[in-house]
């Protein structure tokens, strides 16, 4: 088991040194709305009306604020720089780090049971990036990278949420 998570984090890894930042920006933009969309197609026939988004509830323009701003900086902070920071300090392997963070970000985001585990492929994925980020820059590289994803993806959710439905 050990020599294939480690084969599969290799391969993960000479993708990311494959390109350089920007364009590789775009490419995890691209792959993160690749899989939310596939991935919520599947969780939505598997329980219809369950993806339903606790902003639709708030005002636009604090939905805004709280989507585009304050969630990407602060779920980034906290699943993503501390928890391979304090997962460092603690001497948990980087898988072991992903694994955890990606749990608590998707019980974190309790609306729905088919919430929850969309969430978890997302911070599968941010954690992922962000990782691989960290070591082929540095950390507020990585930092800044997850927080303008998140932020992207979250504007065009409420963007759907708010002006398309």
């Amino acid at each position: 088991m050990d020599k294939y998570r480690i084969c599969i984090f290799l391969k993960i890894k000479n993708f990311f040194n494959r390109f350089n930042l920007a364009p590789l920006f775009f490419i995890c933009l691209v792959i993160k709305f690749f899989l939310s969309g596939l991935f919520g197609n599947v969780i939505s026939s598997l329980f219809p009306n369950q993806l339903e988004h606790s902003i639709s509830k708030l005002p636009t323009y604090e939905a805004f604020a709280a989507a585009f701003f304050f969630a990407p900086l602060f779920e980034t902070f906290i699943f993503q720089f501390l928890f391979f920071y304090v997962g460092g300090k603690l001497r948990l392997n980087n898988f072991q780090i992903v694994i955890i963070s990606s749990i608590l970000f998707a019980i974190s985001h309790h609306t729905s049971l088919a919430y929850v585990v969309l969430t978890l492929l997302s911070g599968l994925f941010y954690n992922i990036v962000y990782l691989n980020i960290k070591e082929k820059y540095e950390v507020a590289v990585a930092f800044f990278f997850i927080v303008g994803i998140h932020a992207i993806y979250n504007f065009v959710v409420w963007w759907n949420i708010f002006f398309i439905k």
